[in-house]
């Protein structure tokens, strides 16, 4: 029974303490694949509506006090602007374009005529046009939300190749009694600003969905197996970032050790591997760690790997289109 109790408390300990991990940087395909003819792409802001009373509110609330005339959409551009960036096959050009539409930009309305798409291509030196189709705001219960739609205009093509529409929203807190007069000038500053950065990042995520773009991977790791020196110096190595020490101890650990420090071993391999850009050699080792040795963390390992080699395939594709 006192076995079993320790038992016990050591997963509950296991759980609690949670596996060590592993921080890298990877890039992740574009969500759609942007045709190669496409090189620069001009974007406009054609959200805005012609009642002029939807567009004080559309334009946030400390910006009505003030008299500030940025429109909130403006941060939704530079946030798209921003994430594309450089050292892609295209660029954006930002061109200063606003024209007004019907309704409250709370539905995409009719497509632009193609002429019109020719003539900004033919101003601005682009391929194609990125129009910012939709844009409202709400500020409620101390959130932020944006709704942002947007559509790209192939005139080669004469297509509209992408058409997305989508919400964005960040939490604000400590919102202070609106009765205060110092008050309602303070939540006018924070909901403003709370308006701006989730517009901003709404327009951020638009440009993940048509360039490469870099994330945070995790990766879990063992920090040790029982009785196996092997082990913990190649776990050691892993946290200092110095590979080939760590390649050198786990293989020793994968070649001598018993089948669970086997295991333990690929599967701490196969991580070293993804990290030092040698993907199909982390997937063999991978599956090897559990058709072998049984460990189901290389089981599941694996398959986040084979996902890894489609996207890097796929950025190839997107390099060469």
């Amino acid at each position: 029974m006192k076995k079993f109790a320790r038992s016990i408390l050591l997963i509950m300990l296991f759980i609690l303490l949670g596996a060590p991990s592993i921080y890298f940087d990877i890039m992740v395909p574009a969500v759609i694949d942007l045709p190669g003819d496409i090189e620069t792409l001009a974007i406009i802001d054609r959200s805005h509506s012609e009642n002029e009373v939807v567009n004080v509110l559309e334009k946030g609330l400390l910006s009505t006090i003030t008299g500030n005339q940025d429109r909130l959409s403006k941060y939704c551009i530079d946030g798209v602007n921003k994430q594309v960036g450089a050292g892609h096959d295209f660029q954006i050009v930002v061109t200063g374009i606003v024209e007004k539409r019907k309704g409250t930009a709370l539905d995409l309305p009719a497509p632009m005529q193609w002429f019109e798409i020719n003539e900004i291509c033919n101003q601005h030196n682009a391929d194609a046009v990125l129009a910012l189709e939709i844009f409202s705001r709400q500020y409620i219960d101390n959130v932020a939300e944006v709704k942002v739609g947007f559509r790209i205009y192939h005139p080669g093509k004469k297509m509209i190749i992408d058409e997305f529409q989508y919400y964005h929203g960040i939490g604000k807190g400590g919102r202070l009694p609106a009765e205060d007069p110092a008050s309602i000038m303070l939540n006018a500053v924070n909901s403003d600003d709370a308006m701006k950065k989730a517009s901003y990042l709404a327009g951020t995520l638009y440009g993940k969905r048509i360039a490469p773009f870099w994330i945070r991977a995790e990766r879990h790791y063992y920090k040790r197996s029982k009785g196996d020196p092997c082990m913990k110096q190649g776990a050691r190595m892993m946290e200092v970032n110095d590979w080939d020490a760590a390649i050198t101890a786990l293989q020793y650990a994968l070649e001598n050790g018993h089948r669970k420090t086997r295991g333990r071993a690929a599967h701490n391999l196969a991580v070293v591997y993804e990290i030092t850009g040698q993907l199909d050699l982390a997937r063999e080792t991978a599956q090897m760690g559990w058709g072998k040795f049984g460990n189901k963390k290389a089981r599941d390992y694996a398959a986040i790997l084979q996902q890894r080699i489609n996207e890097i395939n796929m950025l190839r594709i997107q390099e060469e289109n």
